[in-house]
């Protein structure tokens, strides 16, 4: 019986704190978003000062999760009350989220980040050794899916690979 890793514990801990991985792939060839770490809210204050000048739109979310678990895109205006009511549960305005940061006494890591508009595209990868032996896009389009075996997502799901030595079937995603 034989175990498949799909990188070596240094590089799991670097692939699970986004933060750390975006500071890892700065100056590289893979885009990423701007962004600031925040705790308090004083912090969170001071990065979207930052970001709003350089971002149309902004979201957070934890610097450690899984399946989008805390990603909220934030907005200037609208009725929260009227959001809370509907079930829409990904978008908050920054003085809801301000006010809860305010009262909160989380210690984690968050992500304030520029919110990237466009279709998601979900990278299905086979590796071996930090080669991409094979990748697949899926592409949801209406009620649909397209799949992709080329393009921009699919050269940066191969920089990533090869970059961090990657192994086994894992899956990246992209806008």
């Amino acid at each position: 019986m034989r175990l498949l890793l799909m990188a070596t514990p240094q590089t799991m801990r670097l692939v699970d704190r986004k933060h750390e991985l975006y500071d890892d792939l700065a100056g590289s060839d893979v885009p990423v978003p701007p962004y600031r770490v925040f705790r308090t809210l004083t912090e969170f204050d001071q990065a979207v000062f930052v970001l709003e000048g350089t971002s149309r739109r902004l979201c957070v979310k934890p610097s450690v999760g899984v399946y989008g678990a805390g990603f909220r895109i934030l907005e200037r205006s609208g009725c929260e009350l009227k959001r809370i009511l509907s079930g829409e549960n990904i978008r908050t305005s920054i003085e809801a989220f301000r006010s809860a940061l305010r009262i909160s006494s989380q210690d984690t890591d968050m992500m304030l980040m520029a919110y990237l508009p466009g279709i998601e595209r979900s990278i299905d990868i086979l590796a071996q050794d930090g080669r991409m032996v094979r990748a697949v896009s899926r592409v949801k389009v209406g009620s649909h899916q397209i799949l992709e075996t080329d393009g921009p997502s699919i050269t940066i799901a191969e920089m990533l690979t090869r970059r961090y030595g990657l192994n086994g079937v894992f899956r990246v995603s992209s806008v």
